[in-house]
């Protein structure tokens, strides 16, 4: 099975001036005069390696089902404090924040391939959407293991480094 990280596009990018972001997978995005929401409409068409669309639900998948999970991810990221990720339809979708984040549009324009995820495979593996005993199952199945299911079947055993 494949479980590494996909080799897609960001939603917008930056030019070559390093001062214009232009549309990428976005086509549109409109940050709020508050610099709290910033609004983001994908292309119409986009689709990942298996078919299926790209999605704003890809987005809020990374966004809050891993980046605001604390027991996947138990040092929140700095960009995600204070804001969430919703869904207006299955191409709009919007970050909001508590406290003004202006930056967030050249955060999503230099480092947005690593703000979405294809939920529909990924989901699979997620305690949010699998029992947690069918999710051990399916992840041993791949040949991997709960770090605490080997840390409890390793005999207790102390080394010692001689020097």
């Amino acid at each position: 099975e494949w479980l590494t990280f996909p080799n897609v596009e960001s939603p917008m990018t930056i030019s070559a001036d390093m001062r214009t972001i232009l549309p990428n997978l976005a086509q549109s995005w409109q940050t709020s005069p508050d610099g709290r929401r910033l609004t983001l409409t994908l292309r119409e068409g986009i689709k990942w390696s298996d078919g299926k669309p790209l999605v704003s639900d890809d987005f809020l998948f990374v966004f809050n089902d891993l980046w605001l999970n604390e027991e996947f991810d138990p040092i929140p990221r700095r960009m995600a404090k204070g804001g969430r990720a919703d869904k207006i339809d299955d191409r709009t979708f919007y970050y909001e924040f508590e406290n003004p984040n202006p930056l967030m549009v050249n955060y999503v324009a230099q480092y947005g391939s690593f703000m979405f995820l294809p939920k529909h495979y990924y989901q699979n593996f997620h305690p949010r959407y699998v029992e947690r005993e069918m999710l051990s199952q399916r992840i041993e199945d791949l040949g991997f293991y709960f770090l605490d299911r080997v840390h409890r079947s390793l005999p207790k055993t102390t080394y010692r480094r001689e020097c």
